[in-house]
Formats: C-alpha cells, sequence, structure tokens
C-alpha cells in the first residue's frame, strides 16, 4: 500500500507549468487548459501528472496493460500514450476503465496538496488545508455526531481535532464508495482513540499525518499494514 503526496508549489509547477504540461496526452492538456483561473489550471495539472505518471506506472506494475499507445506501432512517451482512462461508481468513487483486479487507488486535493492512495483493495483518502483565512468550526460541527462535537469542544486544539475527524470521515466514506451520504443513513462506529472503524461486519483501520499545514488520513481494512509514503520529486515527474 503506497501513499502519493505532491505539492504543486513545491514542484515549481506555476514557474515549469509548460514544462510539466509537456509529458502529458493531448486530452489531458485540453482539460486543464479549460480551466479559467491559474491556481485551477495548477491543481488540475498536478492531478493529471499523479494520474497519467504516477497511478499508470502503479497500474501496470499490477499487470493492466490497456494504457493504450498512440497509432503509430512504436514505444511512446506518456504524451504520446492514449490517456489513462477512469470512470465512476453509482455514488462518484473512480477506478480504471477496464477495471485492475486486487488495484484499487483513490486521490484528494486541497490547497496545493494532491495525494494518491493505492492498495490491493478499498482504500480511501483525504487532505485538508489547515491554514484557511475563515473556519466557522461551530457551524461546521452540525455534520458531526454529538459525541464527535464533544470532542472538539473538549479538544486542546479544537481546529486541529476538528480537521482530524473530518479527514477520518473523509477517508472512510470514500473507502466505502458512498460518499458522504452513508452518514446519513447509518451510524457509524468511529474509535478516534484506536483510529479505528467498525463498518458493516469490517474492522477498519485509519492512518494519519500531519504536515505542515494539512492533515491527512488513510483508510483501508489495515491487511497491508502502514502505507508507504512517498513525497513526488520533479525526477518522478519529468525524467
Amino acid at each position: 500500500m503506497k501513499l502519493y503526496v505532491a505539492d504543486y508549489e513545491k514542484l515549481n509547477i506555476p514557474r515549469e507549468y509548460e514544462k510539466y504540461l509537456s509529458v502529458l496526452p493531448a486530452e489531458s492538456v485540453e482539460r486543464i487548459n479549460g480551466k479559467k483561473q491559474e491556481q485551477a489550471k495548477y491543481l488540475a495539472l498536478m492531478r493529471e501528472l499523479m494520474v497519467q505518471l504516477v497511478l499508470r506506472r502503479e497500474a501496470e506494475a499490477s499487470g493492466w496493460g490497456p494504457c493504450g499507445t498512440s497509432d503509430r506501432g512504436s514505444k511512446t512517451t506518456v504524451g504520446e500514450a492514449l490517456p489513462l482512462q477512469m470512470k465512476k461508481g453509482e455514488h462518484g468513487k473512480p477506478f480504471l476503465d477496464p477495471p485492475c483486479p486486487n488495484f484499487d487507488f483513490n486521490l484528494s486535493h486541497s490547497g496545493s496538496m494532491v495525494i494518491l492512495g493505492i492498495a490491493s483493495g478499498p482504500i480511501g483518502v483525504d487532505v485538508e488545508k489547515t491554514k484557511r483565512a475563515y473556519l466557522n468550526i461551530e457551524g461546521m460541527m452540525r455534520h458531526f455526531t454529538e459525541r464527535e462535537a464533544l470532542r472538539i469542544r473538549r479538544a486542546l486544539n479544537k481546529e486541529a481535532e476538528f480537521y482530524r475527524i473530518w479527514t477520518y470521515r473523509e477517508a472512510f466514506s470514500k473507502e466505502t464508495g458512498f460518499g458522504l451520504a452513508i452518514f446519513g443513513k447509518e451510524e457509524i462506529d468511529i474509535d478516534y482513540r484506536q483510529r479505528s472503524i467498525r463498518h458493516e461486519g469490517r474492522n477498519l483501520k485509519i492512518w494519519e499525518y500531519s504536515m505542515p499545514g494539512y492533515q491527512i488520513a488513510v483508510c483501508t481494512d489495515g491487511s497491508e499494514g502502514k502505507p508507504e509514503v512517498q513525497m513526488i520529486r520533479e525526477t518522478d515527474m519529468i525524467r
């Protein structure tokens, strides 16, 4: 199990925008350039790099091969290859098209950071930027259970506990494939001390990471152990 973490500011994407763009398939470039705001373009570029380069490499290493190449019939670069295709499940969780057996992934982004989780079974990930100009914690707690709200009110650092609970819920909801709507359907037993969740007879594990300005959570069944965290560098994207 792996967790890839990338920050477009640390990768100098604003300054090296065209260079990064040049390694992507034409379809990806068109999607990125369709964004109007600069920050939206940088974030879209970072996401496409994670999908078309990192996710593609991991999928192909798992024996998944239908990414496709250009019609030249010879070996191609990523920029020349057909873009990796994805579809979404009924509740919005993405999957490879065609599917890859014993391979799951999940993406999340916030601020300038994009994360990609990869596992052999269901996985959900979430990242949240914790340094915000305005955060109404009391107003947001209407989305939480009474027990969760109490944890936040009793915490020495209410903002840190808020983001911890928020990322747990997001990662879990994405692991199930139902999204946050699952919390309106049933009572979810989240143990924030043991970092575990019981759901439909399954015992799920939460891995959490605090990075400067960000909070991250990863949810899986725990069978693969702790995620191997890899910080993406420029050389991982452009070789």
